[in-house]
């Protein structure tokens, strides 16, 4: 299990459990901060992701999902059907003819793009846009290929332009297309200092956060207002590390990891499950074992707490090959069962209900959100990506998840409903943003972000996109 300032890769939404030996993900995290381990890093990185389409036939840019599949700009015809090669062979012609002709090099693009020859499509595209500066589908067309060709700053460039030609004709698809480029919601710094600041969650009644802190050298439990005021360190006396907090349904306990009983190594100890009682203030031992216990979360009833846990590959595999199962405890008993059993890493447990589980599970080989009974057999499937995904969280009227992903490349934030349709990204930003947590309405959302240098909490304000003005569009992507 690599760790990484004390908690691990899925604590910070970068859906890490354990298992089998992967190349190490880039975290953006300094090497002198990480933690000495046995195991490799655990996440391959995700494949880039955009999401626009075009419609060929009018003037109208409209925008959908996008997978941006693995590039090889070595491509040639001779995988190609017969009817796209000769639709390219006669466009090719057309455009030739007419070399002034912008549509006839538009339609030449797009067969390329249709057919995902990415730099032949951009090279028509440019041409395009150099008969005509502000033409919004090549101007759009042309970022996608950019992107997918690894030319971020190019497709940036490209996106601001279609924004600039779209301006106060369309608001929505302003939005659309601004939210591929910057976030297209409005983004508060919650917490701030020289150290990190992380793995925040809302209490039920969206007043309160608790989040981990590392302001004394090791990681401490911050109980504080949900604008980040009227801090209380509940665990200062500590000088283990305490993470993972998570409120109870009333508010009244808070759920976290410390490694003060832990096995192990003293550099790397095992983290054991405690509790605190918010009303007298008191800590408590509840789950123990000789292996890594982390993520724990409440039933909405309380009478069941979900974790992660090595326990059960503890006992038969060498460290760098354990797999993370999902596991019940009964509070009212002090039982503890293995909800997931299969071949592959499950994780980052979240109650839907209080006989259903959202986790991050590696069936496929990446990670993907499902849904599985407390029984351990699989409902559903809630998203399914070639990227990572993970570290959900569902709020409160149980309508949206909010989770990471790294199917745009870099670890961003994404909320989506209960079911999984209506995807929507959050976040866009150079730096990690991962760990969500979602308010009871689902219209907030708090998150783990280093875009500031150190790790902090932000809060991202769902409703505002919809009050965007001209100027607040344009002072966001810096126009």
């Amino acid at each position: 299990m690599k760790k990484f300032l004390g908690f691990t890769l899925i604590s910070l939404g970068l859906i890490a459990c354990g298992g089998t030996k992967k190349a190490p993900v880039n975290t953006g995290l300094p090497t002198e901060t990480q933690s000495e381990t046995t195991a490799e890093g655990v996440v391959d990185e995700g494949t880039n992701a955009i999401e626009t389409a075009t419609d060929e036939t009018t003037d109208e840019v409209s925008i959908g999902e996008y997978d941006i599949p693995e590039v090889d700009t070595n491509l040639d015809d001779s995988g190609l059907d017969a009817e796209t090669a000769a639709k390219l062979a006669e466009l090719e012609k057309l455009a030739q003819d007419n070399p002034k002709d912008k549509d006839a090099l538009f339609s030449l693009g797009m067969e390329y793009f249709n057919a995902e020859i990415w730099d032949e499509a951009l090279k028509n595209f440019e041409l395009v846009l150099e008969k005509d500066k502000k033409h919004k589908q090549a101007l759009v067309k042309a970022g996608v290929c950019s992107k997918v060709l690894g030319q971020d700053f190019e497709a940036t460039e490209y996106f601001k332009r279609a924004v600039d030609r779209l301006k106060g004709k369309d608001q929505e698809l302003i939005d659309q297309v601004a939210s591929f480029i910057d976030e297209a919601f409005p983004i508060t710094q919650i917490t701030f200092g020289d150290y990190h600041n992380a793995l925040a969650k809302f209490s039920s009644y969206d007043d309160k956060i608790v989040y981990q802190t590392n302001r004394n050298g090791n990681w401490d439990i911050i109980i504080a207002d949900a604008n980040g005021e009227n801090e209380i360190n509940l665990t200062e006396a500590s000088e283990s590390d305490e993470e993972n907090p998570s409120f109870n349904s009333t508010a009244t306990a808070i759920l976290f990891t410390s490694t003060e009983n832990g096995s192990g190594p003293k550099e790397s100890k095992y983290r054991d499950i405690h509790e605190i009682d918010l009303n007298e203030y008191t800590q408590s031992l509840v789950i123990e074992d000789i292996a890594d216990d982390w993520a724990p979360t409440y039933s909405s009833d309380g009478s069941q707490i979900a974790f992660t846990s090595e326990r059960n590959d503890l006992r038969r595999a060498k460290f760098y090959t354990l797999q993370s199962d999902v596991y019940l405890y009964d509070t009212a008993l002090g039982n503890v069962s293995r909800v997931s059993n299969q071949n592959y890493d499950t994780g980052n447990p979240i109650f839907a209900s209080t006989s259903e589980l959202i986790v991050s599970a590696s069936k496929n080989g990446n990670f993907d959100l499902m849904k599985i009974g407390t029984d351990g057999t699989e409902i559903s499937t809630l998203t399914k990506s070639i990227a990572d995904d993970g570290s959900p969280s569902l709020s409160g009227n149980k309508e949206k998840i909010a989770f990471a992903s790294e199917r745009y490349g870099n670890t961003e934030i994404f909320v989506m409903n209960a079911d999984g349709s209506n995807l929507m990204k959050v976040t866009t930003n150079s730096a990690l943003d991962g760990y969500p947590s979602i308010s009871y309405n689902g219209d907030r959302i708090i998150f783990t972000s280093k875009r500031g240098g150190t790790y902090q909490i932000y809060e991202a304000n769902l409703l505002g996109k919809k009050n965007y003005s001209k100027d607040d569009l344009e002072n966001l992507l810096g126009m």
